[in-house]
């Protein structure tokens, strides 16, 4: 079990420390804060799309749930297939669908505006920390004196992944590249960039660590028999896990969640060594 003193919710009471040769991070939402808030974006765009087709009979509170539960079992995917999750319902309801990239532009021009003003207040700031989880920097910079080979992999357009990992001072941690989609018609899966990585290493899936804030990262991890830590960060209230990000962690399997990485030290220390605190 890992040490007490970590502020930790514990799923696999098996877990234990083993020879770990990989790690894959994901990047929005466990490292990133800047896109902090793109699900009160994309959410509410969807439902306004879908309440007024002739096929919808939910409620408007049944309604956002419905898409909730989509959107989330999708993030960490490329944000297209969320938008033709989109086109889907919207053909199901009896509408006619704009394209997916139509939709997904839509999205990016609302998400931007709070983007682009997080990206000067860095600016400004000379600095990027206020918009990293917290930690993040310790767990990269612990992973790297271990010698652990890195890789970014992440849903987000990897032309704006590169530049934001960029900004926010991450990139030169990740050995092993940054992934992610380059085109909404890119066959990109988080599942192929982390075997390609796996088989660059020659190491086993049981040699794997993700860390991550999403199903599909989680879920992968486990089907090959990796180390999943969940970061479930809840920004408006630090220190507390955020309920649907610790939800979809939970149902992915993930071994342990944490609320932030500001104990990441303790926590690679047992992973890696097995000392307790």
């Amino acid at each position: 079990m890992p040490p007490e003193s970590l502020q930790a919710e514990v799923i696999n009471t098996h877990l234990a420390p083993r020879p770990l040769r990989a790690a894959m991070i994901d990047f929005d939402g466990t490292l990133s804060l800047l896109r902090e808030g793109w699900d009160q974006v994309m959410i509410p765009m969807m439902v306004a799309e879908l309440l007024p087709l002739a096929g919808t009979k939910e409620t408007p509170e049944q309604l956002k749930q419905l898409v909730t539960n989509w959107v989330l079992k999708l993030n960490g995917q490329p944000t297209i297939n969320q938008m033709q999750a989109l086109v889907d319902e919207v053909v199901i309801r009896q509408g006619t669908p704009r394209p997916a990239s139509e939709y997904k532009q839509r999205y990016l021009d609302l998400l931007m505006e709070t983007v682009e003003g997080r990206k000067k207040q860095i600016a400004q700031e000379k600095s990027g920390k206020r918009w990293v989880v917290p930690g993040g920097y310790q767990l990269l910079e612990g992973l790297h004196r271990r010698g652990i080979p890195m890789l970014l992999a992440s849903g987000t357009d990897l032309a704006a992944l590169r530049i934001e990992a960029g900004i926010l001072g991450v990139a030169t941690h990740f050995d092993q590249g940054i992934a992610g989609p380059e085109s909404d018609s890119s066959t990109f899966t988080k599942a192929k960039a982390c075997d390609q990585m796996l088989e660059r290493l020659n190491a086993p899936g049981s040699a794997l660590l993700n860390v991550g804030d999403g199903y599909v990262e989680t879920k992968l991890t486990k089907d090959r028999g990796g180390v999943a830590i969940g970061v479930a960060y809840d920004h408006d209230h630090p220190g507390q896990y955020n309920s649907w990000r610790r939800e979809q962690l939970y149902h992915a399997g993930a071994d342990l969640i944490l609320p932030d990485l500001e104990q990441s030290e303790l926590l690679l220390d047992w992973l890696f060594s097995g000392a307790s605190a």
